[in-house]
């Protein structure tokens, strides 16, 4: 592990591992050596790899020389064991210093794994244990969060549907109100206009209150409706056309918003009503029908 000291403690923390931390003299006279025979042998950086994290320094480096007296190292080769608690707490478990074969050095670092390991082992268990119980916490805080917005989202939901509802009935009502208003008017529309019909008809039929002319100086004239049925009536051969259509808008119930009287044979059509019936040739007699204006 070459890098920063911190991070080698950090990184034996977060693996629960020892740390183990070699400070390199690189003028003592067994440093060659020991590097030879002991720490650089394939053996030994693999024991090393699979239950250690390693970090090296030389004293001759300001950070490496910090750690030297952090360790109060006297003497080198000099490799020690340190480990790190869950509280920071940073612990020397042992130290060697001086020359020391492959065999004692490994013996030496299973005895501490050996005797302190379980405490790691421990520190292990309950870091996993307080993990398992973050990601519990978190799945359990993760499945209300859903669970809640779920519920919010059926709210939303429901009072969507409500306001959608609500706005329908609005509708529906105004709707309704407009329709009912609508028939409301037409029949008052209606009723005025019957009333006004009425109205016309008893004007129409106040004209002709009292007995038909009769005698010299008057004419009859039969209408054929177009019911079928006939009116007959004298009038004053010195009254205008217009008279006729006085008396059938009093009695014909002519159901033509337009209507216009005329012969048959020959074919005339009495549309001028400002002349007399004596001008248009309707007397003494006269036989009319009543056709619609199209």
């Amino acid at each position: 592990q070459i890098g920063a000291f911190r991070e080698a403690v950090d990184k034996a923390k977060r693996d629960f591992k020892f740390l183990v931390v070699y400070l390199h003299s690189p003028h003592h006279q067994n440093t060659p050596a020991f590097l030879q025979e002991t720490l650089c042998t394939q053996e030994m950086k693999d024991f090393i790899d699979d239950n250690f994290v390693f970090w090296m320094g030389s004293i001759t480096g300001s950070e490496a020389y910090n750690v030297s007296a952090l360790l109060r190292a006297e003497g080198f080769p000099f490799i020690a064991v340190i480990t790190t608690s869950v509280d920071n707490q940073t612990t020397l478990c042992d130290a060697n210093d001086g020359m020391v074969s492959k065999e004692d050095l490994m013996n030496w670092l299973l005895n501490i794994v050996e005797t302190q390991g379980p405490q790691l082992v421990a520190q292990r268990a309950e870091q996993e244990e307080r993990d398992m119980d973050r990601r519990l916490r978190e799945e359990q805080d993760q499945a209300f969060q859903e669970a809640l917005l779920q519920d919010q989202m059926r709210e939303q939901q429901e009072e969507e549907r409500r306001v959608r509802e609500a706005e329908a009935q609005e509708a529906q009502r105004r709707a309704e109100k407009e329709e009912a208003d609508r028939v409301e008017r037409e029949r008052r529309a209606a009723e005025d206009a019957e009333a006004a019909r009425l109205r016309r008809i008893a004007e129409k039929q106040a004209l002709f209150e009292g007995p038909a002319p009769s005698g010299a100086g008057t004419c009859m004239i039969a209408f054929r409706l177009p019911s079928g049925s006939r009116l007959t009536r004298s009038f004053l051969s010195s009254e205008r056309v217009q008279v006729l259509y006085d008396y059938l808008d009093a009695y014909g119930e002519i159901e033509f918003p337009e209507y216009e009287v005329a012969t048959n044979m020959p074919k005339v059509v009495y549309r001028d009503r400002t002349v007399s019936l004596e001008e248009a040739g309707l007397t003494p007699q006269a036989m009319l029908f009543v056709q619609e204006v199209v």
